[in-house]
């Protein structure tokens, strides 16, 4: 699809490279993540409807696809019907897309051609200010879910924007549907999220430092930290042999709580975290500790509702 928009434009894409810290050792958790919104989380059906707006019915079937694909245990979360099957879901999501695009003159530089020869070739370039255009595409869905009997659930209403500049003669004419596709995903991962638990499983740093330790512990430690990644059955039993022995030790505190968390003892992992909040050095692990337990239990809690 091409969209005219009355004028061209190039889109200048920025490379952001973010500076990683060194690695470290890390060892993988998972868990399932609660839907964002607790009462969608107990539709069984759900009718998405063809959302108004000149991308809205793009939208609508991202969404609708990306709700279909939701596996819980294996099974599907969700039965997403459409055409006449939908009168008879639980809930009905409902919308419109609106995407506009705004422009301004803006001056850059870029290389004149000053003089021709008698063939019209290029004799000698200046660089120069000339007139050129700053367009911002901006897409912004407002959604609905409500019951069948038209209690509203969840309200959506986001903005996202890109931007581009084009000197008209100078440069290429930018992708205006490939910007609208990255938000359009964008949106679309968010209402999955929103909608729907999801199982997930992310990369915790095990905390290193054996200043505290009694020395004889310190090689046994330093054993336990290498075999993290490529052994964490092994990490942890060292981890929890020396806990007795250096029951204040910070580090070794947070890698046990880790330890239970990755092994889905939740109410170990819960006291470790909850002792770190009151020590010195590691207050933020142990509140992102807790964090993630509340998020395991709601997340177990809306799947058990459902009586998977």
């Amino acid at each position: 699809m091409h969209r005219n928009w009355g004028f061209s434009a190039l889109a200048i894409v920025a490379t952001l490279v973010t500076a990683l810290p060194a690695s470290a050792e890390q060892m993988r958790v998972d868990g399932y993540f609660p839907a964002g919104n607790d009462e969608a989380a107990t539709l069984r059906s759900l009718a998405v409807e063809n959302f108004s707006g000149e991308d809205g019915p793009r939208l609508s079937l991202q969404v609708a696809d990306a709700l279909r694909d939701v596996r819980i245990d294996g099974r599907p979360w969700l039965s997403v019907l459409v055409g006449r099957f939908g009168r008879d879901a639980d809930g009905v999501l409902q919308g419109d897309v609106r995407t506009r695009v705004d422009e301004n003159v803006t001056m850059l530089r870029r290389d004149v051609c000053v003089s021709y020869d008698q063939y019209d070739n290029c004799q000698a370039r200046e660089n120069r200010e000339v007139e050129c255009l700053r367009a911002t595409t901006v897409v912004r869905p407002e959604l609905r879910l409500v019951r069948r009997g038209g209690q509203l659930v969840w309200r959506y209403s986001q903005e996202s924007s890109r931007g581009a500049e084009f000197c008209p003669g100078f440069d290429d004419e930018p992708d205006f549907d490939a910007q609208v596709d990255s938000m359009l995903a964008d949106f679309t991962t968010q209402i999955r999220y929103a909608l729907a638990p999801a199982h997930e499983s992310r990369s915790i740093r095990v905390m290193g430092g054996r200043d505290e330790l009694p020395r004889p512990l310190r090689d046994t430690y330093r054993q336990a930290m290498r075999q993290t990644e490529r052994d964490p059955a092994a990490a942890c039993a060292i981890f929890a042999s020396l806990l007795p022995q250096a029951p204040g030790h910070v580090q070794l505190v947070h890698n046990n709580a880790l330890c239970a968390e990755q092994a889905g003892d939740y109410a170990a992992a819960e006291q470790g975290y909850q002792q770190l909040t009151t020590s010195r050095g590691a207050q933020r692990e142990g509140r992102e500790g807790l964090a993630r337990m509340a998020q395991y239990r709601r997340g177990r809690a809306q799947i058990e509702q459902r009586g998977l």
